[in-house]
C-alpha cells in the first residue's frame, strides 16, 4: 500500500470513515526530563480502521515538516515506539490502530517560558522541523521510517499550541516524555532514514 496523506485543511473533505486526529490544535504544556526543561508538548490521538497496517505489526511515529513526503522531512529525536501512555505502538489483530502522539513545538526553546531558565534551548533546537502555532506540521505512521512511503500514513496540519501559562511546568505533568527517554537531554542528532519515495496522494 502506498504512502496515504490526511491533510485537515479548508481545501479537503472530512477523514475518511474510520480515521481521526484529535485535537488539532493540540494545547501544549512546558515538559521537564530529568530536573531540565525540555520543551512545549501535547498530546495527540490518531485512529485508523481495520486493514490500515499489517495485522499485530509494531509501528513508528514521528513528527515531520508539513506535507512530509520522505523521513529527511522528519525529526528522528521524536521518533516513538510506544504511545504517550507507555504502551507498546502496534496495529491490533485486524490491522487497525490508536496512536497518542507526543507533538513538540519545534524547534525547542523558541518560545520563551517561565520554566525554561533551566536549559533554556530544550532538547532539539536544532531540529530542522518547524512545528509552533504559525507552522503547522505533518505526523508520520507506519511500520518501518527505513521504508517511509510503504503502509504508512502522514496526518498533515497539525498544529501545538503555545502553553497556556508561558510555559509554567504543571504540578503533574501531562506528556510522558518517552521520545526522550532513550537520547536524554542533549543526546543524538537528527536520524536520517532512507532515500526520497514518492507519495501517493490521497482524494
Amino acid at each position: 500500500m502506498p504512502l496515504q496523506a490526511y491533510a485537515l485543511t479548508s481545501e479537503n473533505a472530512p477523514y475518511p470513515t474510520g480515521v481521526s486526529l484529535s485535537p488539532n490544535p493540540v494545547q501544549t504544556t512546558a515538559q521537564t526530563l530529568n530536573g531540565f526543561y525540555a520543551g512545549d508538548a501535547g498530546v495527540v490521538t490518531i485512529t485508523l480502521p481495520a486493514g490500515s497496517f499489517p495485522d499485530s505489526s509494531s509501528l513508528r511515529a514521528e513528527e515531520c515538516n508539513n506535507d512530509a513526503t520522505e523521513s529527511t522531512e522528519c525529526d528522528g529525536l521524536t521518533l516513538q515506539t510506544t504511545n504517550a501512555n507507555g504502551t507498546s505502538l502496534q496495529a491490533n489483530s485486524d490491522g487497525s490502530a490508536t496512536v497518542t502522539f507526543t507533538l513538540w513545538e519545534l524547534p525547542t526553546g523558541n518560545t520563551p517560558d517561565a520554566a525554561s531558565s533551566n536549559n533554556p534551548a530544550g532538547f532539539d533546537p536544532g531540529s530542522t522541523v518547524t512545528c509552533s502555532d504559525t507552522v503547522p506540521c505533518s505526523i508520520w505512521i507506519g511500520p518501518d521510517p527505513s521504508n517511509f512511503s510503504n503502509e504508512s500514513f502522514v496526518f498533515d496540519s497539525v498544529t501545538p499550541i503555545a502553553a497556556a501559562t508561558q510555559g509554567q511546568v504543571p504540578e503533574s505533568p501531562s506528556v510522558p516524555l518517552l521520545a526522550l527517554s532513550a537520547v536524554g537531554v542533549g543526546g543524538a542528532g537528527s536520524i536520517i532514514y532512507g532515500v526520497r519515495r514518492r507519495r501517493a496522494s490521497h482524494s
